[in-house]
């Protein structure tokens, strides 16, 4: 761990021993077997002012454009540059690449050695049962006993899944650049369909409605505007029918159920998680005799196949 043992004054986020975190990321960049998401992660670490000159951005891209150069995601910081710089030819050099990747990917799903090293952790550092039931105060509802080792190895691996998304780029420079540059809208047309349609991540597939939106309105396209808009509504209400069960739920510690966990950290798309966890509730509301559970098949499943 690189974290230093204290909070920022300012922002109460943990510092980071500089050396360490440093030592990390050259780590990182020398490793044959770091993913993407990692390399991502690590790319955006070494940008920070702790360790800037010091860590070399450059390497980072140049591994992340060999390693996953279709990966629409590993183009966002240049465009981000370029963007701030105002360098058209540059922004039409980078939109041209990003209209030609394949998909945009961003979730590094949680490996059982990982899960296993979790394990070994928690054995080897037990937590004080009465402080984390204190932190827990007013959401054990009824519940007189609670197994503190398997409820911390449920937030800690839910905590590390989460650190994914902290891949998920800036997205405002992609809408400045097609709405400021017009003269490539039509990349930003075939970018728009990639994050809708090949994303592992909700955020980027809602960014994929909301650019194909964007580029509408660019063309004047009314027609396909409205297409557009329709769409996006239908997506965000797709969403909404998964989570109606969860209202029902009566235990607040729902989301440390080992079974929803494992559901949502070995998946390798974040859409087919959200499903598969919605079925999952559903079965469990259904089987304990909840009435008026939603079966999650009538939202239309998007990633998922079942019976």
């Amino acid at each position: 761990m690189y974290f230093a043992g204290r909070l920022d004054s300012k922002t109460d986020s943990p510092v980071f021993d500089s050396k360490l975190k440093l030592s990390v990321l050259n780590k990182i960049i020398e490793s044959e077997s770091a993913t993407t998401p990692t390399l991502l992660a690590a790319r955006s670490m070494c940008k920070e002012s702790d360790v800037a000159g010091k860590c070399d951005v450059d390497r980072f891209n140049q591994k992340l454009f060999i390693q996953d150069p279709e990966n629409l995601n590993i183009y966002f910081n240049e465009l981000n540059q370029a963007v701030k710089d105002a360098d058209v030819e540059l922004i039409a050099v980078i939109l041209r690449q990003m209209s030609q990747a394949k998909y945009s990917r961003s979730l590094s799903p949680i490996s059982a050695e990982f899960i296993t090293a979790v394990d070994a952790y928690i054995q080897e550092n037990p937590f004080a049962e009465a402080t984390i039931l204190a932190s827990l105060e007013g959401l054990l509802g009824d519940r007189t006993e609670v197994d503190v080792n398997s409820l911390m190895k449920q937030s800690m691996l839910q905590m590390f899944y989460i650190i994914n998304f902290s891949n998920i780029p800036a997205l405002q420079p992609l809408i400045v650049a097609c709405e400021q540059f017009q003269q490539d809208a039509q990349y930003c047309q075939s970018i728009a369909n990639t994050l809708r349609n090949r994303s592992d991540t909700n955020v980027m597939v809602m960014m994929g409605y909301g650019l194909d939106e964007k580029v509408s309105e660019i063309f004047g396209d009314a027609e396909s505007l409205t297409k557009s808009q329709a769409a996006q509504q239908a997506f965000t209400d797709y969403q909404m029918c998964l989570l109606q069960n969860h209202a029902l739920i009566d235990d607040p510690l729902y989301m440390f159920d080992p079974g929803f966990v494992t559901i949502m950290i070995q998946g390798q798309h974040e859409g087919a998680n959200l499903e598969l966890g919605a079925l999952y509730f559903y079965d469990k509301l259904k089987d304990s005799g909840h009435e008026g559970v939603v079966d999650p098949r009538t939202c239309g499943l998007r990633y998922v196949e079942v019976n």
